[in-house]
């Protein structure tokens, strides 16, 4: 464990690491364009709004689809 702990070590020192200058802005500012309309509502089979309205949610792949209404207007949320 200690050998592959100096060999990563050895191999960031040879490639060589550079990170963000303090000194200088990130180039993504964190500001994205608004949405122009909520997305569509998905399409939930009978059998599946049926499962949802029981609070089955479970499947054995492990997949989920999550669906909530929030409470607010558009221009809020």
């Amino acid at each position: 464990m200690r050998r592959a702990a100096l060999v990563i070590a050895a191999l960031t020192l040879a490639v060589g690491v550079e990170a963000a200058d303090p000194l200088r802005p990130h180039p993504h500012r964190g500001i994205l364009a608004p949405f122009a309309a909520p997305p569509p509502s998905p399409a939930l089979s009978d059998e599946e709004r049926r499962a949802v309205e029981k609070g089955d949610v479970g499947r054995s792949d492990g997949r989920r689809m999550v669906v909530f209404t929030v409470d607010a207007p558009p221009e809020q949320v």
